[in-house]
């Protein structure tokens, strides 16, 4: 898991310099690059620490077997996939016209609406609804089974991390084979390789001003490493944070910039760094932020946590979100808000 993972992090740093001079991109696209590639090395030195202290070494060494092994699966499935089309395109060789990067880019819909936000973030939140399905069916299991010999705690990060990581090699390794265009000049563009059912889901998981750069979804998913190791109320806000907090903000900021045009806009600043947000976004962003980090404290609450810390961290941790929502940095949100939220959340675990 650790090679795999770095192995992604110099592929990512690879595709980030040979980009970097692209035209339309800018040096904060450049700089997100580099974190997004440098976070496959912090899962590289965080996920041998995935699991409890308290797990039965044994118990520990099958499981990391076992993830091996899926993790070889996935290559396999990426091969298979990618073999397949190798085929299909030898025997029709007039179906590769019809794929290049070019033609993909000129007819990619580039126009904002709504409803396509909408459906963007309701993607989105696929990934915490899973997260939290697994962890319960985790503990469920031990429940059920008496398993005596793993916690719930750490089944349900097994599952977590076989399923979430195989989500994660895929969507990246397909972002990989659609942004190896840019190596064509030395031979190994393979874009027209990516099936086109694939090309689909990522199109719609995109943003026009994400065409030459790596979708959101790997970045999303990269953000919840670090926690790993974390309580389980961590793990679970951050990403919640990452995906429903997000949506809040943007859904409400964006309905109420179309439903009142130049209302409620703040901070009204020509400063280049400060988008157009709308208060309702604000208040959206940071309301969800403080139900879903009192819920996970609630739902699964931390062994010796003080009562003070239940409503003092959700109210930290809002104001986090709302404070990072507003100085609109050149980070990109997908990776600052839910993983500055969770510090926050892990301080006050801590220290209140």
């Amino acid at each position: 898991m650790m090679v795999y993972l770095v192995i992604f992090g110099v592929i990512y740093l690879a595709i980030t310099f040979k980009t970097r001079k692209v035209p339309g991109k800018a040096q904060k696209d450049f700089v997100n690059e580099l974190i997004n590639s440098f976070m496959w090395v912090v899962g590289a030195i965080i996920f041998p620490f995935a699991y409890s202290p308290a797990i039965d070494p044994v118990v520990k060494d099958y499981f990391n077997i076992f993830t091996d092994f899926a993790m070889i699966g996935i290559f396999l499935v990426v091969v298979c996939i990618v073999g397949g089309q190798k085929i299909i395109l030898a025997r029709n060789p007039a179906l590769k016209e019809g794929k290049d990067f070019v033609k993909f880019a000129e007819n990619f819909k580039a126009e904002y609406t709504l409803k396509r936000d909408a459906s963007r973030k309701a993607f989105h939140l696929i990934i915490p609804a899973f997260v939290l399905f697994m962890y319960v069916l985790g503990n469920m299991l031990v429940s059920w089974l008496t398993l005596g010999f793993v916690s719930g705690h750490d089944l349900g990060i097994f599952f977590i991390v076989n399923c979430g990581f195989g989500g994660l090699f895929l969507f990246a390794a397909a972002d990989i084979v659609r942004l190896s265009y840019f190596f064509k000049d030395a031979g190994i563009s393979i874009f027209h390789l990516l099936p086109t059912t694939v090309l689909n889901i990522l199109t719609k998981r995109m943003h026009a001003k994400e065409l030459y750069t790596f979708i959101p979804t790997v970045l999303i998913l990269l953000s919840f490493i670090p926690f790993l190791p974390a309580p389980f109320a961590v793990f679970g806000a951050v990403a919640l944070i990452a995906s429903l907090s997000d949506a809040m903000a943007s859904i409400f900021g964006k309905a109420s910039s179309q439903l009142f045009p130049d209302r409620f806009v703040f901070p009204r600043s020509t400063y280049r760094n400060y988008k157009n947000k709308t208060i309702p976004g604000y208040i959206a962003g940071a309301g969800m932020t403080y139900l879903i980090t009192w819920l996970m404290l609630v739902a699964f609450p931390v062994p010796g946590i003080n009562p003070i810390t239940v409503f003092m961290a959700p109210l930290l941790t809002a104001i986090t979100f709302l404070v990072i929502d507003m100085l609109s940095l050149k980070i990109n949100d997908n990776l600052l808000n839910p993983v500055v939220c969770g510090f926050v959340m892990l301080a006050c675990i801590a220290l209140i």
